[in-house]
């Protein structure tokens, strides 16, 4: 194949024939860690394949086994793991090659894009360097011809100002552009596989979908085949040829992307496909969550080792593993029950659908006016440009509502939540908190009040502290109000029970629990003390969609037993139809459109909110990113001092007007507020076809 630098102008995919053969073959890979007297298979007995230009997604909970089957690949386990089986790449066993002979095909001919992009740069390396190194080692190209070739790489990847970022150091960048670099890297040598891992865990769902529509693009420019891993099967659909699902290590279903989505065969891929919050649904309805948690590697149950989550489980299934069997030419399945043509579940709860938690006529627990918050930041003499975190956001919390504060990162959601709660001080602006103005009472009131309005973050492992037990972090905030201790005691107990932990967890600590497990932890802490009004940052961003599923369900459950109010924040719009009443969106520091969920997800009127709805991934290859409205995001530093709207530089429907005024948010017919010059003529959303902006974030 031509290389894309040799290739002439007006090139297409479509000019080359694409050609189907072998590339990779994984035959009884198996991989132990050894311990003291006892040995972890972290994956067993697996099998697969991948074709020249084919794309297979690997899915499957944290646990499963995905990312150590992409390490095997590249032959990056190391002692205590052990890797046994066949790796074949291109007619060659990578398990048996010299390890020199590896390292020449890792990086030129296999390429991994990791993560955590900000865990895998260097962070005393300017990016420009990092990328131009992987051209020197496997390409030999001079320094000169791999720093240009490197400018190249970045415009290709959708870098705004490639030539700029050359010099920039990674915690320089956004999340997405850092991601964009290790894509660059990854394909500098133009390989012929490409391995993601979990490549937009976190991301906001616009960068998210800008970076599977680049990975996309890329294949096909390319001509590379690709493993995208995710925990998330809406995140693949649509964008991979095949599909193979593994549990506990095990692959438990493969086929087409086709018949796994539309006839799962696999009671685990069911419950995968059920546990994803969809915007097509009834706005508030429950999610379907897999029961239970993946086992412990270390402990795995005898038979089938998904049977203790199983809805379909027989007698059989607790002592006798089953084998991959066909279902159709294709399509295969490990399971001793045919769930095909698609069966109906038993209900697991019985609750109603979610009510809205506050009428229109009660009075508001928390009251927001004008807040401000400016950043100065250092120039080099004295004090630099200032940026307007949030600017003037007027907001009310009714009592016993959820309220959802949705927008990408940096548009000043939990800058908001932080001035709510005194974490950050605002630099104007009124917060009245059941009744008090909390920026002007006294500390030791604050104090007082503190306790009726807490906070759930979004990583649980870091806002827990390693060194105390389950028990002695419920504990702490009961010891600041002053309980005594067998009232502590009773409280600590039943807040246990009621997020869904048994009382042996007490003297644990938080690195013995998985995620999903630590944030339970985390909503026990904040709702210990019985408060108010509950501040929700971003709390499932980074889970399994499974354990998602579960921590969303037990909030509102708590919720309604509780009867607290609720401040949801995220960027994720999918996840906010389930849970919220109200639906405020922000975008750079402003909010641009408000109104009840129903509102904001049957009829939106703001172009930003259009867009971040036509971001969100549908499990479904038919549907998904059918619609992608704007470009992508402008960065902070360019947009400083801006006029006019802050969305029209990314806005299809921006006129002349829209970059000299801004326009104020304003109360329209139905009840909602929107800010937009011309929200009454944009008719229906546009979709991608009739313009295709370069992508970037």
């Amino acid at each position: 194949m031509r290389s894309i630098r040799d290739r002439p102008r007006g090139w297409q995919p479509s000019d080359e024939p694409r050609v189907i053969g072998q590339l990779l073959a994984v035959d009884g890979l198996t991989v132990k860690y050894h311990g003291d007297g006892s040995d972890v298979a972290a994956v067993t007995d697996l099998s697969l394949r991948v074709g020249e230009a084919e794309s297979l997604g690997l899915v499957g909970e944290s646990g499963s086994g995905k990312s150590v089957t992409a390490l095997s690949i590249l032959r990056l386990i190391v002692p205590p793991g052990e890797v046994t089986g066949a790796i074949n790449w291109r007619g060659r066993d990578l398990n048996h090659l010299p390890a020199r002979e590896v390292e020449a095909i890792r990086g030129r001919e296999i390429a991994m894009v990791f993560q955590d992009p900000l865990a895998y740069l260097n962070p005393v390396m300017n990016v420009g360097s990092q990328v131009s190194e992987v051209l020197q080692i496997h390409m030999g190209m001079s320094r000169a011809a791999a720093r240009k070739r490197t400018k190249d790489l970045f415009g290709m990847v959708g870098l705004p100002r490639p030539g700029d970022r050359l010099d920039d150091y990674p915690h320089q960048l956004s999340g997405g552009m850092r991601q964009r670099v290790l894509i660059a890297m990854a394909i500098s040598c133009e390989p012929k596989l490409l391995i993601a891992d979990e490549p937009t865990t976190a991301l906001d769902v616009t960068i998210q979908a800008g970076i599977l529509k680049l990975l996309s693009r890329l294949q096909r420019e390319l001509h590379m085949a690709t493993i995208l891993i995710t925990h998330d099967l809406a995140v693949i659909a649509g964008l991979v040829d095949r599909v193979a699902v593994m549990y506990a290590g095990r692959l438990v279903e493969t086929g087409s992307t086709e018949e796994v989505f539309s006839r799962p065969r696999h009671p685990y891929t069911q419950g995968l496909l059920e546990s994803l919050p969809r915007v097509d649904e009834a706005v508030g309805g429950r999610l379907r969550s897999i029961k239970g948690s993946p086992p412990d590697a270390r402990q795995l149950p005898a038979g089938c080792p998904f049977h203790p989550r199983c809805e379909y489980a027989l007698a059989k299934c607790a002592t006798v593993r089953p084998e991959l069997r066909l279902a159709n030419p294709g399509h295969t399945f490990a399971c001793w029950v045919d769930i095909a043509p698609r069966t109906e579940l038993p209900a697991t709860d019985s609750s109603p659908p979610r009510q809205p938690g506050a009428d229109a006529a009660n009075e508001p627990i928390l009251r927001v006016v004008d807040l401000k918050v400016v950043y100065r930041m250092g120039g080099a003499i004295g004090w630099g440009r200032s940026v307007r975190a949030v600017d003037g956001v007027s907001f009310e919390v009714r009592r016993g509502e959820t309220l959802g504060l949705v927008g990408e990162s940096g548009s000043g959601k939990s800058t908001v939540a932080q001035s709510i709660l005194h974490l950050t001080k605002p630099t104007a602006g009124t917060v009245i908190f059941d009744g008090h103005d909390t920026l002007q009472i006294s500390s030791r009131r604050l104090r007082r009040l503190r306790r009726d309005f807490q906070i759930v973050f979004q990583d649980p492992y870091s806002s827990l502290n390693p060194r105390h037990t389950v028990g002695r972090i419920l504990a702490e905030p009961l010891i600041v109000h002053g309980v005594d201790r067998r009232s502590r005691d009773t409280r600590i107990g039943e807040i246990v029970d009621l997020v869904g932990l048994s009382r042996g967890t007490l003297s644990r600590y938080p690195h013995q629990f998985s995620g999903g497990q630590r944030q339970r932890i985390a909503i026990a802490r904040a709702l210990v003390l019985k408060p108010k009004l509950l501040v929700c940052d971003e709390p499932v961003s980074a889970l399994d969609v499974s354990v998602r599923a579960q921590v969303l369900n037990l909030l509102r459950d708590l919720q309604l037993k509780m009867q607290f109010t609720s401040l949801f924040i995220s960027h994720d719009l999918g996840v906010v139809r389930q849970v919220c009443d109200r639906v405020l969106v922000m975008y750079r520091g402003v909010i641009v459109e408000a109104g009840s969920a129903e509102q904001i997800f049957n009829h939106p009127l703001h172009p930003y909110t259009q867009e971040l709805l036509a971001a969100i991934p549908v499990p479904d290859p038919h549907r998904q990113r059918s619609k992608f409205l704007s470009s992508p995001a402008i960065e902070v530093d360019e947009v400083i001092g801006q006029t006019g709207c802050r969305f029209a530089d990314r806005c299809f429907y921006a006129r002349e007007l829209c970059r000299e005024v801004e326009p104020p948010l304003i109360q329209v017919p139905n009840a909602a507020s929107v800010a937009c010059h011309f929200w009454d003529s944009l008719g229906e959303p546009r979709h991608a076809e009739l313009r295709e902006p370069p992508v970037s974030c």
